[in-house]
């Protein structure tokens, strides 16, 4: 059977994450949630110095994201003006940000709806004609994932998924289901001896003040210690390209060469990303039906034609979807 390619975006998430005007409201929820903890009894000074780090870089993040329409364009500012320090700033406070929110808002659950549609007999028993490329950086298919693997360590639901991070390429394994993440992980981190690190760890966490202290704790070792001072957050965007980069794609494009049904799920064919989003269709020289899931759809498509030749575009079928409510399965699965 031919691939089929799931591309998703961050309104497959909508459910349990901020899309883009929301987040400021979702940054200042945090915030207070983190502020509240201070007036805590017995709390230390150098537990309230730690609190107030970590709260000064989410006001930043906030302040900052709500004159910029998204954080992504806040981001590509600071990268096209070199601002190397304040883009890390930028790449670690986000990650702190998704962490907090996706334990206390866990997982939307259309993602769990998906697995328990193609999952087969057992937790390895994945469809191999499934490719998915996110655009996300959240976490949202490994809390989906934990349900069925039982297992809570983050970094276990990767290899069950085949998962492929843009800074952090695992080995591909083409004949199995595969899920590359094209902007990397939020909130997860490398240090210049190559180890690694995650602020969400584990996936059974309960939201809690001692859970809120711990993500603080652990934001403080990972991003301000001066133990590690050449850390990497993992997290990345489209405009990024370095050698690692070009690798995932070149991975990618072996996997994906013989797609002939794509799926677009929450996934707005942003200009920032229109770039790769065409070499990911030129690779798809065989694709004959599109499906598109989403409140806008027409738009969706519009964008969508400008990136696919003229001459391909009668012999590609697209269909709509605007049930918001589980993950479209096409009939070709």
């Amino acid at each position: 059977m031919a691939k089929i390619v799931y591309l998703i975006g961050a309104g497959a998430s909508a459910h349990a994450l901020p899309i883009v005007y929301k987040i400021p409201e979702k940054l200042e929820e945090v915030i207070n949630d983190l502020d509240k903890i201070k007036i805590l009894t017995g709390i230390s000074e150098n537990d309230l110095e730690k609190i107030d780090y970590a709260v000064n870089d989410l006001v930043w993040l906030k302040n900052e994201s709500s004159k910029h329409a998204s954080i992504d364009t806040f981001a590509k500012k600071l990268y096209v003006k070199k601002k190397i320090e304040d883009l890390r700033r930028l790449k670690s406070s986000t990650g702190l940000f998704f962490s907090i929110l996706q334990v206390k808002y866990k997982v939307d659950p259309r993602y769990d709806q998906f697995i328990a549609s193609i999952i087969g007999d057992s937790v390895r028993d994945l469809p191999k004609e499934i490719c998915v490329i996110s655009w996300n950086y959240d976490n949202q298919f490994e809390l989906a994932f934990k349900e069925y693997s039982e297992n809570y360590d983050c970094e276990v639901q990767e290899a069950f998924l085949g998962m492929i991070h843009k800074n952090h390429l695992n080995n591909l394994e083409k004949d199995k289901f595969n899920i590359f993440k094209i902007n990397g992980t939020s909130g997860c981190f490398t240090y210049g001896d190559g180890s690694k690190n995650n602020l969400l760890k584990r996936l059974d966490q309960k939201y809690d003040n001692n859970f809120l202290k711990r993500s603080v704790d652990n934001y403080i070792e990972i991003c301000h210690s001066l133990e590690y001072p050449n850390f990497k957050p993992l997290m990345s965007f489209a405009w990024e390209r370095n050698n690692s980069f070009d690798a995932l794609i070149t991975q990618l494009k072996s996997v994906i060469s013989e797609c002939q049904t794509l799926v677009i799920i929450g996934y707005s064919i942003p200009f920032f990303n229109r770039k790769i989003d065409k070499e990911i269709l030129d690779t798809m020289e065989n694709l004959r039906t599109i499906y598109i899931q989403d409140m806008f759809p027409d738009t969706i498509k519009q964008r969508l034609f400008q990136l696919i030749p003229i001459s391909e575009q009668k012999s590609i079928r697209v269909e709509y979807s605007n049930d918001l409510n589980q993950f479209l399965i096409p009939y070709e699965l």
